[in-house]
């Protein structure tokens, strides 16, 4: 599949462009990603990436196997798994552990 636009710079410049950069973690559930979008994630074997369409969006999606052994995903990504999760409860811990720690003035 060619994708029109040569680089994020590029797509940046059009109007209505999102990029995100973060990981994101979608479930079946969701109702912003259609059934298309998901039947091409599953179909993108582990760890390789897929450039498509879906709509009037582009995708570029990189599929990681959560159950990897060889990976411990969960502590690459806790911190980001721990604010999906639990939001505003998360930053309610952090800011009090932040207060725990002695500052010297």
């Amino acid at each position: 599949m060619r994708v029109p636009f040569s680089s994020a710079a590029e797509a940046a410049k059009l109007e209505n462009t999102i990029a995100n950069t973060e990981t994101t973690v979608v479930s079946r559930e969701d109702p912003n990603y259609s059934d298309a979008f998901f039947e091409r994630v599953t179909a993108t074997e582990n760890g390789a990436t897929a450039v498509f369409t879906d709509g009037d969006y582009v995708f570029l999606v990189l599929r990681e196997n959560i159950a990897d052994p060889e990976r411990d995903l969960f502590s690459d990504y806790r911190t980001d798994c721990l604010e999906t999760l639990k939001g505003e409860a998360f930053d309610r811990i952090l800011q009090t552990w932040a207060q725990a720690y002695p500052v010297e003035r």
